[in-house]
């Protein structure tokens, strides 16, 4: 027999099963005094389409900088050398993974960029939305392409005074 987590990570390439989406979206709901479980899924669409109207509009060969709707800038953004074609913020250890709060894309993350947002359109499309989708389907397409470490500076989310000189 195969348990439903197996059959879920081999059908969706997501080491979770589908509760795990749910317990998920229920935290962030508490931590973000949603009032309603539409009022996260709205929020959970909109992290995702942001990546795929990116993928859209950005033109071939230009850099940008994604970042969170809540993010503050404290200070003039430079590019970061095109030695990866982007950088992201990756957490290690027992809870490794990429966040998508920030993405640095250089010239050449349009095919990252591509692929990343297929993907996040097809969970959309077969109507599977939980919170933390768009840092999930990050798992299995970033390592596929050159990508470098964010710099903190770029992600100070606990906003060091320090950090606000660095790059």
């Amino acid at each position: 027999t195969v348990d439903s987590t197996q059959f879920y990570t081999a059908a969706n390439g997501i080491n979770q099963s589908p509760n795990d989406g749910l317990r998920r979206t229920q935290s962030a709901m508490d931590k973000g005094g949603d009032q309603s479980v539409l009022d996260r899924l709205i929020k959970t669409y909109y992290a995702c389409a942001r990546f795929i109207r990116l993928a859209e509009i950005l033109p071939q060969g230009q850099t940008c900088l994604a970042i969170d709707i809540d993010a503050i800038v404290r200070k003039s953004i430079t590019p970061l050398p095109d030695k990866y074609d982007f950088y992201i913020h990756r957490i290690t250890g027992r809870k490794a993974r990429f966040l998508a709060g920030g993405i640095h894309c250089n010239p050449n993350a349009g095919t990252f960029l591509k692929q990343y947002a297929d993907q996040l359109k097809s969970w959309i499309e077969r109507d599977y939305l939980y919170w933390g989708l768009d840092q999930d389907l990050l798992d299995p397409v970033v390592p596929l392409y050159r990508f470098g470490q964010l710099p903190m500076s770029y992600i100070d989310w606990n906003m060091d005074p320090s950090r606000s000189e660095e790059h």
